[in-house]
């Protein structure tokens, strides 16, 4: 269970990012999460790339195609997470308050 402290140090972490408010999205060519800037410009907000951990000596020994996949979720996750994350919060928000109101009748 999240407390309200921790739901509240959730939602400034999502208000930080007032300067990527537009969508996000990920792009497996080059394996880049994208944001969209004022002006429709794009930025890069975060890059994918690095299998070593995926394949080398000392990590999870994928194929390059295992490998690539993995990749591929962690930059879908990421894109997501940016309109995710606030629209969970605002639900945990929302029956909160209604089970507060029930709880009160």
């Amino acid at each position: 269970r999240m407390t309200p402290e921790e739901i509240a140090q959730a939602e400034a972490r999502c208000k930080a990012l007032k300067y990527d408010n537009g969508v996000w999205s990920y792009d497996a060519g080059p394996r880049m999460v994208f944001g969209c800037r004022p002006g429709g410009m794009d930025n890069r907000i975060c890059d994918i790339r690095g299998w070593g951990s995926l394949t080398g000596v000392g990590g999870f020994h994928l194929s390059d195609t295992e490998a690539a996949a993995v990749q591929d979720a962690r930059g879908t996750f990421i894109a997501h997470a940016r309109t995710d994350l606030p629209a969970a919060l605002a639900e945990i928000r929302r029956l909160r308050k209604l089970l507060e109101e029930r709880n009160r009748k």
